[in-house]
Protein backbone atom coordinates (compact mmCIF):
# COMPACT_ATOMS: atom_id res chain seq x y z
CA UNK A 1 0.00 0.00 0.00
CA UNK A 2 2.74 2.26 0.86
CA UNK A 3 4.40 1.76 -2.56
CA UNK A 4 1.35 2.50 -4.52
CA UNK A 5 0.61 5.96 -2.42
CA UNK A 6 4.39 6.91 -3.21
CA UNK A 7 4.45 5.73 -6.78
CA UNK A 8 1.09 7.66 -7.10
CA UNK A 9 3.15 11.26 -5.60
CA UNK A 10 5.70 10.66 -8.01
CA UNK A 11 3.19 10.26 -10.92
CA UNK A 12 1.45 13.41 -9.83
CA UNK A 13 4.35 15.31 -9.30
CA UNK A 14 5.83 14.24 -12.76
CA UNK A 15 2.63 15.24 -14.79
CA UNK A 16 2.57 18.79 -12.61
CA UNK A 17 5.94 19.33 -13.57
CA UNK A 18 5.32 18.35 -17.21
CA UNK A 19 2.11 20.89 -17.21
CA UNK A 20 3.97 23.59 -15.36
CA UNK A 21 7.13 23.26 -17.84
CA UNK A 22 4.75 23.24 -21.07
CA UNK A 23 3.14 26.23 -19.66
CA UNK A 24 6.07 28.13 -19.36
CA UNK A 25 7.83 27.30 -22.15
CA UNK A 26 5.38 28.15 -24.09
CA UNK A 27 4.38 32.11 -23.18
CA UNK A 28 8.29 32.45 -22.98
CA UNK A 29 9.41 36.31 -22.49
CA UNK A 30 7.84 37.63 -25.71
CA UNK A 31 6.21 41.18 -25.16
CA UNK A 32 2.67 41.81 -25.50
CA UNK A 33 1.67 42.73 -29.20
CA UNK A 34 -1.89 44.42 -29.06
CA UNK A 35 -3.95 44.86 -32.15
CA UNK A 36 -6.78 48.02 -33.03
CA UNK A 37 -6.91 51.58 -33.66
CA UNK A 38 -6.07 54.18 -32.02
CA UNK A 39 -8.24 57.38 -31.67
CA UNK A 40 -6.96 60.52 -33.32
CA UNK A 41 -8.04 64.30 -32.53
CA UNK A 42 -7.48 67.30 -33.80
CA UNK A 43 -4.67 69.61 -32.63
CA UNK A 44 -2.73 72.61 -33.60
CA UNK A 45 0.44 72.32 -33.80
CA UNK A 46 3.37 75.15 -33.14
CA UNK A 47 6.92 74.88 -34.63
CA UNK A 48 10.23 77.01 -33.67
CA UNK A 49 11.64 76.62 -37.47
CA UNK A 50 9.39 78.01 -40.29
CA UNK A 51 8.98 76.31 -43.31
CA UNK A 52 6.42 73.19 -45.96
CA UNK A 53 6.73 69.81 -45.85
CA UNK A 54 8.70 68.32 -48.77
CA UNK A 55 7.90 64.81 -48.27
CA UNK A 56 5.73 62.31 -46.56
CA UNK A 57 7.23 58.98 -45.70
CA UNK A 58 4.05 57.46 -43.92
CA UNK A 59 0.67 56.98 -45.33
CA UNK A 60 -2.74 56.24 -42.96
CA UNK A 61 -2.46 52.44 -41.70
CA UNK A 62 1.82 51.92 -41.74
CA UNK A 63 3.28 50.47 -39.48
CA UNK A 64 5.45 52.51 -37.04
CA UNK A 65 8.11 51.27 -35.69
CA UNK A 66 9.51 52.62 -32.11
CA UNK A 67 11.68 55.25 -31.70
Amino acid sequence: MKRIVIALLLLGAAAGGWYAWNELSAKGDAAPAFHGNVDIREVRLGFRVGGRVAQVLKEEGDPAAAG
